[in-house]
């Protein structure tokens, strides 16, 4: 079964202009700080980065999921924030928001850091799944409950699961 594109890198570069000109309204005459969620949000990091107008700092935040999974959403800090955060205008950048679980704990972790606010940006999210009401959220896609990989994240194992972008 050959790969199926799901969305092309036309289509990608059109929603990241898209966010990022949310992004430049929303924060305009502000700092931001964009921390990315492990290493699936680099490629749209990167990308959102180059067509931000506001002053951006970007940081990374690593983790890892406990093996058995709860509602918590609890995580491991593997690799913590290297900057302060007080009161700044935080986002984080990830891949694709499932349940949105991890997402609230994350937001939760940071808030005891007392930033001005706290956004999450990410490649797509699966809005029939959420679980939970996320904060302000900038998605480039929704998708249902097919599997979804390329840019930048995914295990690109299997040939006969979905793709997001052909990475060849």
């Amino acid at each position: 079964m050959a790969k199926k594109i799901i969305k092309t890198k036309t289509e990608i570069k059109k929603a990241v202009i898209q966010i990022a000109e949310a992004i430049n309204s929303d924060y305009k005459d502000k700092e931001i700080d964009l921390i990315c969620l492990n290493d699936s949000a680099d490629y749209l990091a990167s990308d959102l980065i180059k067509l931000l107008k506001v002053k951006t700092r970007i940081c990374k935040l690593k983790f890892t999921n406990y093996k058995k999974p709860t509602n918590s959403g609890e995580v491991k800090i593997l690799e913590d924030l290297k900057y302060s955060i007080y009161m700044r205008d935080v986002i984080m950048v990830d891949g694709i928001i499932i349940s949105g679980i991890t997402h609230n704990y994350l937001s939760r972790y940071l808030k005891q850091r007392k930033p001005n606010s706290i956004a999450l940006v990410s490649v797509g999210k699966k809005q029939k799944l959420l679980k939970i009401k996320m904060p302000k959220c900038y998605s480039l896609f929704s998708f249902n409950d097919e599997w979804v990989e390329g840019y930048g994240f995914g295990s690109h194992k299997n040939k006969n699961k979905n793709y997001l972008v052909d990475t060849r």
